[in-house]
């Protein structure tokens, strides 16, 4: 082995540790040298013993009786980065002083993305069929009262996992989302339209494998600032806000 293949190993084997493997080399006059091999490539071992060496060993070929590496275990994947599906029922009241709906079940389905352990990222529909209420609309000539409605939106959500390196069986964590809503009275072909946000925490428990139950209580306000009334699109003046405290359960999914 050269002066300079030797001194680039050496280098090797500071500044890149996790390159060399850790073994036992048996020699045939009964001498036995422990520590990391940092090359036997070449027939000869390049061995260092202490970290505090300043120069590995270099043992010949002929002189090594047997080599006894250390199994190596794989790394395992994260267990707090991955991809999650999940499909929630959802129960929601509502508050208005602009009109009123009664309390309505829904269904939300989303998808996300934990990059990091602490947060998640990701997107979802939120579907409510079946809203009834009392609504009434007007573009200063006619008057239309609403009574029953669907209701549907999408938006962009964020998780933060406050706790996730405690183990414990349920996981909570924060959730915010930001939105874009639209309310539809049935039958009619208008529509409102709005944005807004919802806040709240939930929880994530495992159930089987990679699949969990998910609860969560979110508070949601919603400014509805434009319609479509009459096969015209407009604006509402004064905008109508509208807030609901939803409870959601379902399931996800980890891939």
């Amino acid at each position: 082995m050269t002066r300079f293949p030797l001194f680039v190993l050496i280098g090797l084997s500071v500044v890149w540790p996790g390159h060399v493997l850790a073994a036992k080399v048996i020699m045939k006059d009964g001498k036995t040298y422990e520590g990391k091999i940092i090359d036997d490539t070449g027939g000869d071992i390049l061995i260092k013993t202490s970290p505090t060496d300043a120069r590995p060993k270099l043992l010949p070929a002929p002189e090594v009786l047997s080599v006894v590496h250390d199994p190596v275990a794989p790394a395992a994947l994260d267990p707090q980065r991955y991809t999650t599906f999940e499909m929630l029922l959802t129960g929601s009241v509502f508050s208005s002083k602009h009109f009123s709906l009664d309390p309505a079940p829904g269904a939300w389905l989303g998808m996300g993305l934990r990059f990091h352990p602490v947060v998640e990222v990701g997107a979802g529909l939120d579907w409510k069929p079946a809203l009834s209420g009392d609504l009434g609309v007007t573009d200063g000539v006619l008057l239309r009262s609403y009574e029953r409605f669907f209701f549907y939106g999408g938006g962009f959500s964020a998780k933060v996992f406050p706790f996730y390196a405690k183990r414990w069986p349920a996981e909570p964590y924060l959730i915010g989302v930001y939105g874009w809503d639209r309310l539809s009275p049935k039958g009619s072909g208008d529509a409102l339209k709005g944005s807004g946000f919802k806040v709240g925490a939930g929880t994530r428990t495992p159930l089987w494998k990679n699949v969990f139950l998910e609860a969560r209580f979110l508070f949601q306000r919603v400014e509805f600032d434009r319609i479509y009334f009459l096969r015209r699109n407009g604006s509402l003046d004064p905008k109508i806000l509208s807030d609901s405290y939803t409870l959601s359960t379902g399931l996800s999914v980890r891939l």
